[in-house]
């Protein structure tokens, strides 16, 4: 049997990496193979450098790429198809069913409990905090050993499988990439933080996109859970989980900042095991009638994250074991003093004579932009936002109407060849270097520089932290 790989970045080596390890035979053989060995194959759309074509063939793999043979040559000689996430495969729809995605192969190796986060917005901030968090609370429920975080950020899935005995639990974060594919794996506790379009030009629809996203929660079972906002049974999001809501087996928790959202958002699915929410100050977990404070709202620090993410920090830490009583009295004894590294998210970079430069350049979404100014300008300060990057797709003029209607949005730059989409309204500059020129001349004392690009990197930069650095460098060259 033949075993393609397809492409040969970060995830396509975990691959090869996994495959010709004995455990990693053994597991693709006797689940997909039917106990039989298997011959493996790695294409690229580049011609890989040697280096590269060495280390798959040390290990018994043949190379090839587009220049000795087409996507679709190599995919129909194929008996199963592991692509990198990155990799489209929309256009060959017939082998669907022959794909095995790194949460597939996680699903027949993983034995500890894992999350899976996932959302347009915020499930990067999740990972990282519930991460924090468990290894803080160790012994209470959670840990003796370490948890793991992986997936988009941290360890990678298939070296968290070949390392479990170091680790006590894992959590994953997920884009709707990882999770198009994903045939059978399912978290103890899946996180669904929000929805909105994104990466359309990948999913072309914003039907496909939601049901990507559906897959953190459609293989679980009775008994797991799913943290479900409120908002995802709301317009057209809603429609469509509503729709697939008879196939879903978990045990559905409604989060959101409101009671009544919650009860709405139940009402609509026709059932729920619980609803988080604030209410008279606290973090409430309701359950069969009963209400079960978490922590004190006051305990949760507005600078790490929105409310709506500790919402679903606390009801993921609390379905992970730890007790409501620990949770509370940790919130209240270390919760000002708990801090998290915030690179890339929002992150006070300098002050410069007065002007404070912020590094959003994690914003791939204009609801993170416009949560970002939105908080800034809550500080009764000027604010200069830098937009740039790809839309993915997705028509990004609404965020130029929605950062004029803050009144203390003072100017709007844009970088990058996609500027015309905020022409009508922004000053507009085909590198970040080229607008730097112009804010260092312009900007006052007391005003808040935010780049918050809204868009992918992709366009100048291999990915948003380089981007980021980007940016943080010629803050640098102003001091």
């Amino acid at each position: 049997m033949l075993v393609l790989v397809i492409g040969y970045g970060v995830v396509g080596r975990s691959f090869v990496q996994f495959l010709t390890s004995d455990y990693g035979k053994h597991v693709m053989s006797t689940r997909w193979c039917h106990g039989e060995p298997f011959d493996l194959m790695v294409w690229d759309k580049e011609p890989l450098k040697n280096e590269a074509r060495s280390e798959i063939e040390s290990v018994g793999g043949v190379v090839c790429d587009a220049l000795t043979s087409s996507l679709e040559q190599v995919l129909t000689q194929a008996d199963w198809i592991l692509p990198s996430p990155g990799v489209d495969l929309s256009a060959y729809p017939w082998c669907n069913a022959a794909i095995v995605c790194e949460l597939d192969l996680l699903a027949a190796c993983n034995r500890l409990p894992t999350v899976g986060i996932t959302g347009s917005l915020g499930k990067t901030t999740i990972t990282r905090l519930l991460g924090a968090l468990a290894d803080q609370l160790m012994g209470q429920g959670v840990a003796q050993l370490p948890v793991a975080i992986g997936g988009n950020v941290g360890i990678g899935m298939l070296d968290i499988a070949a390392r479990e005995h170091d680790f006590s639990a894992f959590i994953v974060e997920l884009s709707s990439f990882q999770l198009e594919h994903n045939h059978t794996w399912a978290p103890d506790i899946a996180v669904w933080t929000n929805c909105f379009a994104n990466h359309l030009d990948r999913h072309k629809t914003m039907h496909a996109y939601v049901l990507a996203k559906l897959n953190v929660m459609r293989h679980q079972k009775k008994g797991q859970t799913a943290l479900l906002a409120a908002c995802l049974c709301e317009g057209e999001v809603g429609d469509i989980i509503a729709a697939y809501w008879h196939e879903l087996f978990a045990d559905v928790i409604i989060v959101d900042v409101e009671r009544s959202r919650c009860v709405t958002a139940a009402e609509r699915l026709g059932m729920c095991a619980g609803m988080v929410y604030c209410a008279y100050g606290q973090v409430v977990f309701e359950h069969n009638g009963f209400h079960t404070p978490l922590a004190a709202s006051s305990d949760l620090s507005s600078t790490l994250t929105f409310m709506d993410n500790w919402l679903c920090v606390l009801a993921a830490l609390y379905r992970l074991g730890v007790s409501s009583s620990f949770l509370y009295s940790w919130f209240c004894e270390r919760g000002a003093s708990f801090t998290l590294a915030n690179e890339d998210r929002c992150e006070l970079v300098a002050t410069v004579r007065g002007v404070d430069f912020y590094n959003d350049s994690k914003a791939t979404v204009i609801q993170s932009t416009y949560a970002a100014a939105a908080r800034l300008a809550a500080g009764a300060r000027p604010v200069i936002v830098i937009l740039g990057g790809l839309g993915k797709g997705v028509d990004r003029a609404p965020l130029l109407k929605l950062l004029q209607g803050l009144s203390l949005v003072k100017k709007i730059y844009c970088f990058g060849p996609a500027c015309h989409e905020f022409a009508a309204g922004a000053a507009c500059y085909a590198t970040l270097d080229d607008v730097f020129d112009d804010l260092m001349a312009s900007v006052a004392f007391g005003d808040q520089v935010l780049f918050s690009p809204s868009g992918t990197s992709f366009d100048l930069y291999k990915n948003y932290h380089e981007r980021g650095e980007h940016f943080k460098k010629l803050v640098a060259a102003f001091l």
